[in-house]
Protein backbone atom coordinates (compact mmCIF):
# COMPACT_ATOMS: atom_id res chain seq x y z
CA UNK A 1 0.00 0.00 0.00
CA UNK A 2 1.34 3.16 -0.43
CA UNK A 3 2.03 5.42 2.70
CA UNK A 4 -0.47 7.99 3.01
CA UNK A 5 1.52 10.55 5.25
CA UNK A 6 4.36 10.99 2.35
CA UNK A 7 1.38 11.77 -0.26
CA UNK A 8 -0.31 14.59 2.29
CA UNK A 9 3.44 15.82 2.23
CA UNK A 10 3.87 15.93 -1.63
CA UNK A 11 0.77 17.34 -1.98
CA UNK A 12 1.44 20.25 0.83
CA UNK A 13 4.67 20.78 -1.43
CA UNK A 14 2.04 21.65 -3.78
CA UNK A 15 0.03 23.68 -1.95
CA UNK A 16 3.09 25.86 -0.69
CA UNK A 17 4.68 26.76 -4.10
CA UNK A 18 1.22 28.07 -5.45
CA UNK A 19 0.61 29.96 -2.36
CA UNK A 20 4.01 31.61 -2.89
CA UNK A 21 3.22 32.32 -6.60
CA UNK A 22 -0.29 33.50 -5.77
CA UNK A 23 1.64 35.86 -2.63
CA UNK A 24 3.80 37.11 -5.13
CA UNK A 25 1.65 37.72 -7.87
CA UNK A 26 -0.12 40.00 -5.10
CA UNK A 27 2.71 41.88 -4.46
CA UNK A 28 3.16 42.90 -8.46
CA UNK A 29 -0.34 43.86 -8.81
CA UNK A 30 -1.31 46.00 -5.63
CA UNK A 31 -4.96 45.32 -4.35
CA UNK A 32 -6.01 44.20 -7.91
CA UNK A 33 -6.75 40.55 -6.65
CA UNK A 34 -7.72 38.68 -9.48
CA UNK A 35 -7.77 35.08 -9.50
CA UNK A 36 -7.83 32.72 -12.75
CA UNK A 37 -10.91 31.00 -13.74
CA UNK A 38 -10.73 27.10 -12.11
CA UNK A 39 -12.28 23.89 -13.57
CA UNK A 40 -16.38 23.37 -13.18
CA UNK A 41 -16.22 19.89 -11.84
CA UNK A 42 -19.84 18.00 -11.71
CA UNK A 43 -20.75 15.52 -9.39
CA UNK A 44 -20.46 11.83 -9.72
CA UNK A 45 -22.26 11.33 -13.25
CA UNK A 46 -21.27 7.03 -13.00
CA UNK A 47 -19.87 4.51 -11.21
CA UNK A 48 -18.71 1.48 -11.56
CA UNK A 49 -17.89 -0.44 -8.16
CA UNK A 50 -18.27 -4.19 -8.72
CA UNK A 51 -15.90 -6.90 -10.33
CA UNK A 52 -14.33 -10.24 -9.52
CA UNK A 53 -10.56 -10.24 -9.40
CA UNK A 54 -9.06 -13.70 -10.77
CA UNK A 55 -5.70 -14.76 -10.59
CA UNK A 56 -3.77 -17.92 -12.27
CA UNK A 57 -1.76 -20.06 -9.21
CA UNK A 58 0.99 -21.53 -11.40
CA UNK A 59 2.67 -22.72 -8.10
CA UNK A 60 -1.15 -25.04 -7.79
CA UNK A 61 -2.21 -24.80 -11.45
CA UNK A 62 -5.38 -23.21 -10.04
CA UNK A 63 -7.25 -20.13 -10.37
CA UNK A 64 -7.90 -17.95 -7.97
CA UNK A 65 -10.75 -15.73 -7.47
CA UNK A 66 -11.09 -12.20 -5.09
CA UNK A 67 -13.85 -9.38 -5.16
CA UNK A 68 -12.49 -5.87 -6.77
CA UNK A 69 -8.69 -7.53 -6.11
CA UNK A 70 -5.82 -9.02 -8.11
CA UNK A 71 -3.21 -9.87 -5.10
CA UNK A 72 -0.07 -8.30 -6.14
CA UNK A 73 -1.08 -6.81 -9.28
CA UNK A 74 -4.12 -3.92 -8.64
CA UNK A 75 -7.19 -3.63 -6.45
CA UNK A 76 -10.14 -0.66 -6.74
CA UNK A 77 -12.88 0.19 -4.78
CA UNK A 78 -14.63 2.75 -7.25
CA UNK A 79 -14.40 3.68 -10.43
CA UNK A 80 -16.29 6.83 -10.95
CA UNK A 81 -16.62 9.25 -14.00
CA UNK A 82 -17.37 13.32 -13.92
CA UNK A 83 -17.70 15.57 -16.04
CA UNK A 84 -15.54 18.65 -16.55
CA UNK A 85 -15.51 22.52 -18.22
CA UNK A 86 -12.48 24.19 -18.12
CA UNK A 87 -11.43 27.08 -20.13
CA UNK A 88 -14.93 26.92 -22.23
CA UNK A 89 -13.43 23.22 -23.21
CA UNK A 90 -15.36 19.65 -21.77
CA UNK A 91 -13.28 16.94 -20.64
CA UNK A 92 -14.13 13.52 -18.75
CA UNK A 93 -12.59 12.91 -15.81
CA UNK A 94 -11.96 9.17 -14.63
CA UNK A 95 -11.35 8.55 -10.98
CA UNK A 96 -9.64 5.20 -9.26
CA UNK A 97 -9.98 4.81 -5.72
CA UNK A 98 -8.92 2.24 -3.48
CA UNK A 99 -8.16 1.71 0.35
CA UNK A 100 -4.76 2.70 1.10
CA UNK A 101 -3.43 3.04 4.75
CA UNK A 102 -0.10 3.09 6.72
CA UNK A 103 1.92 2.13 9.96
CA UNK A 104 3.35 3.97 12.92
CA UNK A 105 5.03 0.84 13.36
CA UNK A 106 5.13 -1.42 10.23
CA UNK A 107 7.62 -3.48 11.81
CA UNK A 108 4.99 -4.72 14.81
CA UNK A 109 2.00 -3.29 12.53
CA UNK A 110 0.87 -1.41 15.36
CA UNK A 111 -0.82 1.97 14.58
CA UNK A 112 -2.85 1.83 11.56
CA UNK A 113 -4.28 4.45 9.35
CA UNK A 114 -6.38 4.15 6.90
CA UNK A 115 -7.45 6.26 4.16
CA UNK A 116 -8.96 6.00 0.68
CA UNK A 117 -6.22 7.24 -2.15
CA UNK A 118 -7.54 8.28 -5.57
CA UNK A 119 -6.12 8.38 -8.81
CA UNK A 120 -7.55 10.52 -11.48
CA UNK A 121 -7.17 11.21 -15.18
CA UNK A 122 -8.85 14.56 -17.34
CA UNK A 123 -9.33 13.64 -20.96
CA UNK A 124 -10.74 15.61 -23.34
CA UNK A 125 -14.80 14.52 -23.96
CA UNK A 126 -14.70 14.03 -27.65
CA UNK A 127 -11.69 11.62 -27.15
CA UNK A 128 -13.40 9.96 -24.79
CA UNK A 129 -16.61 9.20 -26.57
CA UNK A 130 -15.45 8.24 -29.67
CA UNK A 131 -12.57 6.16 -28.18
CA UNK A 132 -15.25 4.43 -25.75
CA UNK A 133 -17.12 2.99 -28.86
CA UNK A 134 -14.73 0.38 -29.12
CA UNK A 135 -16.45 -1.46 -26.45
CA UNK A 136 -17.89 -2.85 -29.05
CA UNK A 137 -15.19 -5.19 -29.89
CA UNK A 138 -14.71 -8.31 -29.52
CA UNK A 139 -11.17 -7.55 -27.49
CA UNK A 140 -9.32 -4.18 -27.81
CA UNK A 141 -7.01 -1.66 -26.15
CA UNK A 142 -8.27 1.59 -25.46
CA UNK A 143 -5.98 4.37 -24.77
CA UNK A 144 -7.25 7.84 -23.38
CA UNK A 145 -4.53 10.29 -23.42
CA UNK A 146 -4.74 12.49 -20.10
CA UNK A 147 -4.14 16.43 -20.19
CA UNK A 148 -3.74 15.85 -16.11
CA UNK A 149 -3.45 12.84 -13.89
CA UNK A 150 -2.16 12.99 -10.15
CA UNK A 151 -3.35 11.42 -6.69
CA UNK A 152 -5.82 12.80 -3.99
CA UNK A 153 -6.23 11.18 -0.64
CA UNK A 154 -9.10 11.70 2.06
CA UNK A 155 -7.20 13.76 4.11
CA UNK A 156 -5.72 16.48 1.68
CA UNK A 157 -5.51 19.80 1.81
CA UNK A 158 -5.73 20.75 -1.72
CA UNK A 159 -8.86 21.93 -3.43
CA UNK A 160 -9.52 19.23 -6.29
CA UNK A 161 -10.23 21.66 -8.98
CA UNK A 162 -7.10 23.60 -8.20
CA UNK A 163 -5.10 20.72 -8.51
CA UNK A 164 -6.42 19.92 -11.87
CA UNK A 165 -5.78 23.40 -13.08
CA UNK A 166 -1.96 23.07 -11.94
CA UNK A 167 -1.48 20.15 -13.90
CA UNK A 168 -3.39 21.06 -17.10
CA UNK A 169 -1.48 24.36 -16.98
CA UNK A 170 1.88 22.25 -16.53
CA UNK A 171 1.40 20.02 -19.24
CA UNK A 172 0.54 22.26 -21.60
CA UNK A 173 4.44 23.28 -23.12
CA UNK A 174 5.72 19.73 -22.11
CA UNK A 175 6.26 17.92 -25.03
CA UNK A 176 8.39 15.39 -23.47
CA UNK A 177 6.36 13.57 -21.37
CA UNK A 178 2.96 12.18 -21.90
CA UNK A 179 0.11 9.54 -20.11
CA UNK A 180 -2.09 7.68 -21.22
CA UNK A 181 -4.88 5.80 -19.54
CA UNK A 182 -5.46 1.94 -20.90
CA UNK A 183 -8.50 0.45 -21.00
CA UNK A 184 -7.03 -3.49 -21.73
CA UNK A 185 -10.69 -5.67 -22.53
CA UNK A 186 -12.19 -8.75 -24.24
CA UNK A 187 -15.58 -9.34 -23.88
CA UNK A 188 -18.20 -12.38 -24.25
CA UNK A 189 -21.34 -11.32 -25.72
CA UNK A 190 -23.10 -14.23 -25.80
CA UNK A 191 -22.40 -14.96 -22.06
CA UNK A 192 -22.45 -10.77 -20.66
CA UNK A 193 -19.31 -11.50 -19.40
CA UNK A 194 -16.38 -8.94 -19.67
CA UNK A 195 -12.72 -9.15 -19.05
CA UNK A 196 -10.91 -6.06 -18.55
CA UNK A 197 -7.79 -4.45 -16.83
CA UNK A 198 -7.44 -0.50 -16.33
CA UNK A 199 -3.59 0.83 -16.09
CA UNK A 200 -1.29 3.99 -16.59
CA UNK A 201 0.75 3.90 -18.99
CA UNK A 202 3.61 6.58 -19.14
CA UNK A 203 6.12 7.68 -21.34
CA UNK A 204 9.35 10.30 -21.23
CA UNK A 205 11.26 11.38 -24.68
CA UNK A 206 14.54 12.04 -24.45
CA UNK A 207 16.48 13.94 -27.14
CA UNK A 208 20.04 13.77 -26.76
CA UNK A 209 21.32 15.83 -29.62
CA UNK A 210 22.77 19.37 -29.04
CA UNK A 211 22.21 22.47 -30.73
CA UNK A 212 24.13 23.16 -33.54
CA UNK A 213 26.16 19.72 -34.01
CA UNK A 214 25.20 17.02 -36.47
CA UNK A 215 24.76 14.00 -36.02
CA UNK A 216 24.00 10.59 -39.14
CA UNK A 217 21.34 9.78 -36.89
CA UNK A 218 19.14 11.62 -34.37
CA UNK A 219 19.68 10.80 -30.60
CA UNK A 220 16.16 10.32 -29.24
CA UNK A 221 14.77 7.71 -27.66
CA UNK A 222 11.42 7.00 -25.99
CA UNK A 223 11.26 5.11 -22.26
CA UNK A 224 8.08 3.98 -21.07
CA UNK A 225 6.82 2.43 -18.10
CA UNK A 226 3.62 0.92 -17.09
CA UNK A 227 1.89 0.79 -13.71
CA UNK A 228 -1.32 -0.24 -11.79
CA UNK A 229 -3.38 1.93 -10.22
CA UNK A 230 -3.20 0.74 -6.19
CA UNK A 231 0.77 0.02 -6.80
CA UNK A 232 3.36 3.05 -6.33
CA UNK A 233 6.04 0.77 -8.36
CA UNK A 234 6.08 0.07 -12.11
CA UNK A 235 5.63 -2.53 -14.25
CA UNK A 236 9.16 -4.25 -15.09
CA UNK A 237 9.52 -7.18 -17.28
CA UNK A 238 12.74 -8.40 -14.93
CA UNK A 239 10.56 -8.82 -12.35
CA UNK A 240 7.20 -9.17 -13.26
CA UNK A 241 7.25 -12.47 -16.15
CA UNK A 242 3.93 -11.26 -17.53
CA UNK A 243 4.71 -7.93 -17.89
CA UNK A 244 5.91 -8.34 -21.29
CA UNK A 245 2.18 -9.23 -22.50
CA UNK A 246 0.69 -6.48 -21.10
CA UNK A 247 -1.45 -4.88 -23.99
CA UNK A 248 -1.48 -7.98 -25.59
CA UNK A 249 -3.83 -10.64 -24.76
CA UNK A 250 -1.86 -13.27 -23.79
CA UNK A 251 -2.34 -10.76 -20.62
CA UNK A 252 -5.44 -12.99 -19.80
CA UNK A 253 -3.85 -16.24 -19.74
CA UNK A 254 -2.18 -14.62 -16.12
CA UNK A 255 -4.80 -12.19 -14.28
CA UNK A 256 -7.85 -10.01 -15.14
CA UNK A 257 -11.22 -8.76 -13.64
CA UNK A 258 -14.56 -9.91 -14.60
CA UNK A 259 -17.53 -8.35 -14.79
CA UNK A 260 -21.27 -8.22 -16.02
CA UNK A 261 -20.89 -6.59 -19.62
CA UNK A 262 -24.07 -4.88 -19.69
CA UNK A 263 -23.52 -3.46 -16.39
CA UNK A 264 -19.67 -2.24 -17.19
CA UNK A 265 -21.09 -0.44 -20.81
CA UNK A 266 -23.59 1.37 -18.73
CA UNK A 267 -21.31 2.60 -16.62
CA UNK A 268 -18.51 3.54 -18.87
CA UNK A 269 -20.87 5.25 -21.76
CA UNK A 270 -22.10 7.36 -18.54
CA UNK A 271 -25.25 5.68 -18.20
CA UNK A 272 -25.82 4.91 -21.53
CA UNK A 273 -25.62 8.36 -22.67
CA UNK A 274 -23.06 7.91 -25.25
CA UNK A 275 -24.03 5.31 -28.03
CA UNK A 276 -21.94 2.41 -29.05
Amino acid sequence: MYFCEIKILKQMKKVLLTTLVSFFALLAFGQERVNASLPVISDEISAFHSAKGWWYNFDTGQWKDRDNDIPAVDRFKKIEFRTMNYKNEDFIIVLISYDDGYWDYPSIHEGFHACVTVNYYVIKKDEFVEKIKKLNDSHSLISFHTVANDFYINRTIQPFNEAISSEINKNQNNDKEYTTLNLQQRNFKEKNIIQFLVYKHKCRIYDYNKPGKKYKKELVSERCTDAFNSKKREVYPTIDKWASHLGNEEIFDFFYFEADLDEFIKKFTLNNSIEL
